[in-house]
């Protein structure tokens, strides 16, 4: 019988990989290898993953007011922020109004997704003060390419009337911003 120095050696010399620069050099291959920077799931900003989840950030707001010397008065429609370890990813965007003195392109009133960072705000880029709704209640405008928001970033969309200086009580707002949020560690 063996002793037990001796089974633990040659069961080292056949079994245990020694490093060196032989397996640094058969690791370089796989470590260099685009697809490595794809993520777990590579198409993820395109295609929601098993990790995903729907996200539909939403309101709606009465058209705000202003009475003179103001020239025009603002109002946040909703406030969304991105869950912390996840990313959000926008696939579709509502921002229309009811308002009977309304007239879309005129101006009068104008939509901004804005995003809030630590820093300050940033428009989202083609989607500030936009003088005419995108959209409807039956099929949000599609927003093509990769829109991505990081954790804790908070998505605003937000409304300026510039000529409705006395809304009707009846006229209102609304914004949805069609999405999904998947986990920050599975990003490209």
């Amino acid at each position: 019988m063996a002793s037990p120095g001796s089974a633990l050696s040659a069961v080292a010399s056949r079994n245990i990989i020694r490093p060196g620069a032989n397996l640094a050099r058969a690791a370089q291959e796989t470590l260099t290898d685009p697809r490595r920077a794809e993520g777990k799931y590579p198409f993820q900003w395109l295609y929601p993953g098993p990790n995903s989840q729907m996200a539909v950030p939403n309101g709606s707001i009465a058209i705000p007011g202003f009475n003179a010397p103001a020239t025009s008065a603002q109002a946040q429609i909703f406030s969304y922020q991105v869950p912390e370890g996840m990313r959000f990813r926008a696939t579709g965007i509502l921002m229309n109004a009811f308002a009977s003195d309304w007239n879309p392109g005129s101006g009068q009133l104008l939509f901004s997704f804005i995003v809030q960072y630590s820093t300050g705000p940033r428009n989202v880029e083609f989607l500030s003060n936009l003088a005419f709704p995108l959209g409807s209640t039956f099929l949000p405008w599609p927003l093509e390419g990769r829109i991505e928001f990081a954790p804790l970033d908070v998505l605003e969309v937000v409304l300026t009337n510039k000529g409705i200086s006395a809304p009707n009580a009846a006229d209102y707002a609304y914004a949805a911003i069609n999405g999904y949020t998947y986990p920050n560690s599975e990003n490209a």
